[in-house]
């Protein structure tokens, strides 16, 4: 059972990923009606097709980021919990506070006066 959790979990955050952040279903000038290419040009597709194609899109990317994260989890060697510890607090911690001041000065100097 943990083993079959495990890979549920590395399928869950490949569907998670590839709809929050590479478009889920969506393909690239595909509408309801077909493909609508900015050059010009138009090829109607019945709805079905349409449907098809986007699930077809979504089936690809959910493989293609589960094959991803196997091939990282065989590749990368694990760490253990106080090397992890360690990274967060010296290296991850201090980065993330300098880059939110970073992110203030820059907001500060050139952003856009809310009024």
């Amino acid at each position: 059972m943990f083993m079959m959790a495990d890979f549920v979990e590395v399928v869950l955050v490949a569907a998670l990923v590839a709809t929050l952040f590479f478009g889920g279903w969506q393909v690239p000038w595909l509408a309801r009606d077909g493909f609508h290419f900015p050059w010009g040009g138009d090829v109607l597709l019945p709805s079905l097709v349409v449907a098809l194609l986007q699930v077809t899109s979504f089936a690809m990317k959910l493989v293609f980021f589960t094959w991803l994260q196997i091939v990282v989890r065989w590749t990368l060697p694990r760490f253990r919990y106080d090397q992890l510890m360690k990274l967060g607090w010296k290296g991850l911690l201090p980065l993330s506070l300098v880059n939110v001041v970073l992110t203030a000065l820059a907001v500060l100097l050139w952003g856009e006066h809310v009024a």
